[in-house]
């Protein structure tokens, strides 16, 4: 489920500034509310999306991956900081 989302998030098809209706996402995908609950969870942790007490659940965009290679030769950190 939670994969499901984030595939959704990260290809444009939820688009940043969407806002996630929890009893919507617990119909279309036939799971619970706790199931719901925590999947959306695991994304606010990943930071994509924001959960706002009383303004609901609402998609980030989906965060930059940097390559891999970054960070085989040296400390991996941020080209800001490079």
């Amino acid at each position: 489920m939670r994969q499901l989302l984030r595939s959704s998030i990260e290809s444009g098809i939820l688009p940043e500034g969407a806002q996630l209706n929890e009893d919507a996402l617990i119909e279309y995908l036939d799971s619970t509310r706790a199931s719901v609950r925590s999947a959306v969870q695991m994304l606010s942790e990943e930071g994509l999306v924001a959960r706002r007490r009383r303004l609901g659940t609402v998609v980030h965009s989906a965060p930059v991956q940097l390559p891999i290679q970054h960070c085989r030769t040296a400390p991996c950190r941020s080209p800001a900081a490079s």
